[in-house]
């Protein structure tokens, strides 16, 4: 077995462990941007069902663990924008 294949798993892992990491970043700072184009353009409550269904694991971290003041800060941001 060559050297090349003996550290290939490892590579893997870390490319896995990095894609992980960049889905669950995009997931948590799309919340805001989604809901100022639901409000700004007044989506159907079709959409906002499934919106609330799709951060629903987010919601639930904001509402039962310490990142409560961190997440309504961020959504808080992009408040203003919306109501413009």
């Amino acid at each position: 077995m060559s050297e090349d294949f003996r550290h290939k798993p490892d590579r893997n892992a870390a490319g896995l462990m990095a894609l992980l990491l960049a889905l669950t970043l995009v997931y948590v700072l799309s919340i805001r941007p989604v809901l100022y184009l639901m409000t700004k353009y007044h989506a159907p409550m079709t959409a906002n069902h499934y919106a609330a269904a799709f951060y629903q694991p987010l919601i639930w971290l904001g509402e039962n663990t310490s990142f409560k003041d961190p997440l309504l800060a961020y959504v808080g941001c992009w408040l203003g924008l919306a109501m413009r």
